[in-house]
């Protein structure tokens, strides 16, 4: 019972810390937006919990973006969309291909 516990405990603080996060991004302060989601991202991966790790490498991929790093949040970007593809989540699937269209027009290649 007491292991089943601190699992619920890291995914809700894995949780908070992404949504703390989102909010830090959507203020402009990609640094610690960024610290907020590898963290959640880190503790998701430590317990195989793939469930939202799509909703922290999205957050990851548009921080990453707007610092300049395309290749970087494409990379992010594509791993949070092939996880949403297998997951059934077509919001963070969408914010993704958005952040991947991003990407492509500040590299020139959108028409």
């Amino acid at each position: 019972m007491a292991l089943s516990r601190k699992l619920d405990d890291k995914a809700l603080l894995a949780s908070a810390l992404i949504s703390v996060g989102a909010e830090f991004l959507l203020q402009g302060d990609h640094e610690r937006g960024t610290i907020l989601n590898e963290e959640a991202a880190a503790l998701y991966r430590e317990r195989g919990n793939r469930g939202h790790l799509q909703y922290a490498l999205d957050n990851l991929g548009w921080a990453t973006l707007m610092r300049g790093n395309l290749q970087q949040a494409d990379v992010l970007h594509r791993e949070s969309l092939a996880l949403s593809g297998q997951l059934g989540d077509k919001l963070v699937a969408a914010e993704a291909l958005e952040g991947l269209a991003c990407s492509a027009s500040a590299r020139g290649e959108a028409k």
